[in-house]
């Protein structure tokens, strides 16, 4: 297996493990268990977990390096990497954004990281994506029918605004940000309030919405 690392996470300690299989786990050591397995390309060369114990970086024996979420197991970022070749070494810095890594090419780099966060907003596919209030607020439109605004700085969801539409999947918001429409696969289109999330208008097109683009002047809806 590769190098292992044991990092604390809240009240607990995890235990991260890799190996020729290809795969990343994280262990609870309290009852030993694998909390979260993650797949790569290649064989593992090495992997350490972030102080905070929410990203993983690895390295696997094709010379890639990459940073893993835990809670996801999706990928965060691919970072120029070494040679290929096996016992590449990886740590993160104190900072949390920057990752070491040295190898048998004869080389150490240092690489600063993107702070990349993610959250689940919907129970299914994401059809529908804009951004409110200077880009702090996003809000979705999920093939589950519901349009959900989260706060982009704690992932918390600020209020679902509608629930049980069919494939929502055209929405756009005013230029001045004030408006948004959201169009469904009924041919139904609704509008709301941004700045008190009133439903301001249901509109009955009576056929499939696929897209949805507001005027410059933000009078019209197309």
């Amino acid at each position: 297996d590769a190098a292992t690392g044991r990092r604390s996470r809240g009240s607990g300690q995890s235990l991260i493990s890799g190996g020729r299989d290809k795969a990343i786990k994280i262990w609870n050591t309290a009852d030993g268990m694998a909390v979260r397995t993650i797949s790569q390309a290649a064989a593992v060369a090495g992997v350490h977990l972030s102080s905070d114990g929410l990203r993983v970086a690895s390295t696997g024996e094709d010379g890639s390096v990459s940073v893993w979420e835990v809670a996801s197991g999706l990928p965060l970022q691919s970072i120029a990497g070494h040679m290929p070749g096996p016992g590449t070494a990886v740590r993160w810095q104190a900072d949390g954004v920057t990752v070491v890594t040295a190898a048998r090419d004869q080389k150490l780099r240092v690489s600063k990281t993107s702070i990349v966060r993610s959250w689940r907003a919907h129970d299914k596919a994401v059809l529908g994506f804009g951004l409110l209030n200077a880009g702090a607020v996003a809000v979705t439109a999920g093939e589950d029918g519901r349009v959900v605004l989260t706060d982009l700085n704690n992932g918390q969801t600020l209020r679902v605004l509608a629930e049980g539409l069919v494939n929502p999947r055209a929405l756009a918001v005013r230029p001045d940000g004030l408006r948004l429409a959201v169009g469904a696969s009924d041919g139904q289109v609704k509008v709301w309030n941004t700045a008190n999330n009133e439903l301001l208008q249901t509109l009955a097109v009576g056929k499939p919405i696929l897209a949805l683009a507001w005027s410059s002047d933000g009078l019209k809806l197309a």
